[in-house]
């Protein structure tokens, strides 16, 4: 037997000292490829016996996420995606750094695509979908961007923050984008009547879609250190993407997809107002805009979402947003989107025209006959 597998069979150990003193040896290796590799050799006893430890102890589930963390960087197959799945579904620990660590875990496993099917089917996403819920449900709190990481207190930071990368990693498949759209949608206490809050701070509305929770998260002014990227903002613009480039794919985003997101203009409203150069909403992130303005472009991809947009004067929002726009990939996505109104607004009335035509050629061979 090797020095990690004795290592591994010390976490069954039942002194609690024992357990987390092989917890931090096996999170010291994981500080290194070489380390990684030879505990994803071993994740089979090592994930059973983690799951024997896991909820049991929240100074031990610390070690615990980190650990899988680390080692969920590295590139996994299938069978060893699964194997972190089965563990980490075990149950959701209720400390936000333990919370915290739990998503930037699914956030690695979702990555991939196996990782995305494996969270998003059968039982195991009713896991998931709690966890997404909550992030949809609390867009802000308070202060904006602080400017030194060490001035955010552990209170202050938001552990749901890398939610938003699983939410917009889930969306690229077929199975995310129905638990993001079904399910959450039918277990969520926003998206169905409740009772008025007690509460003096606004709140969403009752019957909030779940497009409209995921467009709030563009308004999202949770405290983040300077460093980091405002990881809300960049997965809801992602999100938003993912599901209107669906659009286009018709087996896998029948018409229902475009009737959620239409069903109130005022989301598509909010959404133009990110990227118009008018507009105090304005995102600060380039590559957020860069994102919304693709979601955008792919909305020009059906007569209903180019007819939505003119509605919304989406192409005057578009122009303004464009004058003042200095980054190339968001420019190239705003020029796409101009491309496919400019092209179809031709062939719309082409063809309106050529329909009038017909019509009173119609009429006038009726008359002679």
């Amino acid at each position: 037997m090797s020095e990690t597998s004795d290592l591994i069979q010390f976490l069954l150990d039942p002194r609690i000292k024992i357990v987390s003193t092989a917890l931090d040896l096996l999170l010291g290796m994981t500080a290194t490829n070489e380390g990684n590799n030879t505990l994803l050799s071993h994740l089979k006893p090592l994930s059973k016996n983690l799951h024997a430890r896991y909820l049991m102890n929240d100074s031990l589930d610390e070690k615990i996420l980190s650990i899988l963390v680390n080692i969920s960087g590295a590139e996994l197959d299938e069978n060893k995606v699964v194997c972190l799945v089965q563990l980490i579904c075990k149950g959701i620990p209720k400390q936000p750094r333990q919370i915290e660590l739990l998503s930037m875990l699914l956030a690695n496993i979702t990555t991939s695509e196996q990782g995305c099917i494996a969270l998003c089917s059968g039982d195991r996403s009713k896991f998931l979908v709690p966890l997404l819920s909550k992030l949809l449900e609390s867009p802000e709190t308070s202060p904006a961007v602080v400017a030194d990481a060490d001035a955010v207190s552990d209170s202050s930071l938001d552990p749901f923050r890398y939610l938003a990368s699983v939410l917009m990693n889930v969306t690229r498949t077929n199975e995310g984008r129905l638990l993001v759209l079904r399910q959450i949608l039918e277990e969520s206490p926003m998206s169905a009547p409740s009772s008025p809050s007690p509460s003096p701070s606004p709140s969403p509305s009752p019957t909030m879609t779940v497009f409209a929770m995921i467009v709030r998260q563009l308004e999202s002014s949770i405290a983040v250190p300077e460093s980091e990227p405002p990881l809300r903002r960049l997965g809801a613009a992602g999100t938003l993407k993912n599901l209107l480039m669906a659009v286009e794919e018709a087996e896998d985003a029948p018409s229902w997809i475009l009737d959620l997101f239409l069903a109130d203009h005022e989301i598509l409203r909010t959404v133009l107002k990110s990227i118009s150069g008018a507009s105090p909403l304005v995102q600060p992130e380039a590559l957020v805009r860069q994102a919304v303005a693709e979601a955008l472009y792919f909305l020009t991809q059906s007569k209903r979402g180019r007819d939505a947009l003119w509605q919304c004067d989406g192409p005057e929002a578009m122009r303004k947003g464009y004058e003042l726009e200095v980054h190339p990939g968001v420019c190239n996505a705003m020029e796409m989107f101009a491309q496919e109104i400019l092209k179809h607004s031709e062939i719309e009335s082409a063809l309106a025209n050529s329909n009038t035509v017909s019509d009173v050629s119609g009429d006038k061979c009726c008359r002679a006959a």
